[in-house]
């Protein structure tokens, strides 16, 4: 399987995994501002973007990991964003030489809620998502990007964004679409967390509907050497909406700040 991505820039490597519905046009405002001291490289995963659906459509969270490791013929810094940031926390697992730092934006190790992981989502609320795909995915993905931006103090202007990055690139692969909900429903990568050795930084908005703040500080918990901050005012994406505060973030810790070491 391989990946598709858009890279501009030179100096040390930055790889940027988007969230689940959407491609690499998301990070654009983000890719300008590090062009100039990196080589950054936005993915887009399987069967979104310009990428490919797997052989068989098998949509397995250990291929993409090894896929996006594919495109790496560098060690680098991971950011991921939602569905981005389990793929990034597999990523670390499965190819830590591979992983300088770790960024984490609005996502979780695991993304249902259950008995001894209170601070999860509702799994009816995937389990609804995944059912409405078959009746009328075009709704459900607008439905979606409406949910990442409820609660932001920007939310109008991050819902108008994330429209306009979805329809820059060919729409996704509703098999794609299938499997990255399976993905949040049924991946579970806590036992692996103790594993994670790099620097990591864990950011959450502090209005976030989908990934509470109490998700991150959980995971920060876990990780041995992560460091975890809020945005205030932020919803489940404080690069859109907090771009300053969020760039401010990630070139401090890039920086060698704030590392938890």
């Amino acid at each position: 399987m391989s990946l598709h991505y858009q890279q501009t820039g030179n100096g040390p490597a930055l790889i940027l995994l988007h969230g689940w519905g959407l491609n690499h046009h998301v990070w654009s405002g983000f890719t300008q501002r590090f062009s100039e001291t990196h080589r950054v490289m936005a993915i887009d995963l399987p069967g979104h973007g310009n990428s490919d659906m797997p052989a068989h459509n098998h949509y397995q969270l250990d291929s993409i990991a090894d896929a996006v490791a594919a495109t790496m013929d560098q060690p680098g810094i991971v950011l991921g964003w939602s569905l981005g940031g389990l793929i990034a926390l597999q990523l670390a697992v499965r190819h830590p030489a591979l992983v300088e730092r770790l960024i984490l934006v609005a996502s979780s190790p695991r993304f249902a809620r259950s008995d001894d992981w209170p601070c999860g989502m509702n799994p009816n609320t995937l389990a609804d998502f995944a059912g409405q795909l078959a009746q009328d995915y075009h709704a459900t993905v607008q439905r979606f990007l409406a949910l990442q931006a409820m609660g932001s103090t920007h939310a109008r202007e991050e819902i108008r964004f994330l429209r306009e990055a979805l329809v820059q690139a060919r729409e996704p692969n509703p098999a794609a679409l299938l499997g990255g909900l399976q993905l949040l429903q049924y991946s579970d990568l806590r036992p692996q967390l103790a594993d994670i050795h790099c620097p990591t930084l864990i950011i959450n908005g502090e209005r976030d509907r989908l990934v509470s703040p109490q998700t991150g500080k959980t995971l920060s918990q876990a990780i041995p050497r992560a460091r975890h901050v809020v945005v205030k005012g932020a919803g489940h994406a404080p690069f859109l909406s907090h771009t300053d505060t969020f760039v401010e973030l990630v070139e401090h810790f890039i920086g060698g700040g704030n590392n938890a070491d």
